[in-house]
């Protein structure tokens, strides 16, 4: 491993920082190690949390969840029309974890950390989680976000409806589809708590509350 000290932060990043930040990284030449998230990959994000929430009442958890099955059924039944337009630009390196603690402004200059879950996909995604995902999702505020985007020299493309839905809709409602199948991940594999499942369960409801409002199913 080989680290740098980049030294305190001068200050915290704000939108502009982030456009900037994201216009730079979605015009960077993808790893060819990195996983891609193209169209077929992200419909099947609501029948792989289907497959994580068999695994966990097989193990005699997530009993009192139907309703959790059932909007992911919703989901996945709505996914292929939902999911198009995925490849349309900015399609290349996404960080997935692009929020201001991601992006360190010192003294000389700006540097983004945390690169752990990048992958090749919909840049989208990257724009709708800068603002998190425990607040309310903000459409109008998201698309302040992407006009700002563009003006920085993102393409034009970020604007673009996209699954017959505005482009605003569509990054946060699959942003917080594929935040839910990594939850539902963790909760079988790397967290493998019982313990834990209420408060992954109420995360779980929150967000698909807004899956289902966003993607309009």
């Amino acid at each position: 491993m080989l680290m740098e000290d980049l030294g305190p932060s001068a200050r915290e990043a704000d939108d502009l920082d982030g456009v900037a930040a994201a216009v730079i990284l979605h015009g960077t030449r993808t790893a060819p190690s990195l996983p891609v998230l193209g169209q077929e990959r992200l419909r099947a994000l609501p029948a792989r949390a289907l497959e994580h929430l068999e695994r966990l009442r097989k193990a005699d958890r997530w009993k009192e969840a139907d309703d959790v099955e059932d909007a992911f059924d919703r989901i996945a039944q709505a996914a292929e029309a939902r999911s198009a337009g995925a490849t349309l630009e900015p399609f290349g390196w996404a960080h997935s974890e692009f929020h201001p603690t991601s992006l360190h402004i010192g003294e000389r200059g700006w540097r983004l950390l945390d690169f752990a879950r990048a992958f090749t996909g919909p840049g989208l995604l990257d724009l709708a989680s800068w603002h998190g995902t425990i607040d309310p999702p903000h459409p109008v505020r998201l698309r302040v976000f992407l006009e700002q985007y563009v003006t920085a020299g993102g393409t034009p493309d970020a604007l673009a409806p996209r699954g017959g839905l505005t482009a605003e809709n569509w990054a946060l409602g699959w942003h917080r589809m594929w935040a839910v199948e990594w939850f539902m991940e963790q909760s079988v594999r790397w967290i493998d708590d019982p313990a834990t499942d209420p408060a992954y369960i109420k995360a779980v409801r929150r967000d698909l509350t807004d899956v289902l409002h966003l993607l309009e199913i």
